[in-house]
């Protein structure tokens, strides 16, 4: 399986709102592009090259962490 889109359906941001809401039914993101959640959550994607497991994985941390702190941790992987 290869990487998901990140423009037009934005199939990789949908993965990852969908496996984040069900890890946190209190998490919430709007479609709006000038969200700073749903900005974080396309930097998120984007660093994960769209990697569908990758980003289950990330999402499924927004039990325990926000979304600026998946990232932090993201970007501090090495």
């Amino acid at each position: 399986m290869g990487s998901l889109s990140l423009t037009g359906d934005e199939s990789a941001i949908g993965l990852f709102v969908g496996r984040a809401a069900a890890a946190n039914p209190s998490f919430t993101c709007s479609d709006d592009p000038h969200d700073p959640v749903r900005a974080t959550i396309v930097e998120i994607c984007q660093q994960l090259d769209g990697m569908p497991l990758m980003i289950e994985i990330a999402a499924a941390s927004v039990s325990v962490l926000t979304p600026g702190e998946i990232l932090d941790r993201i970007a501090d992987r090495f």
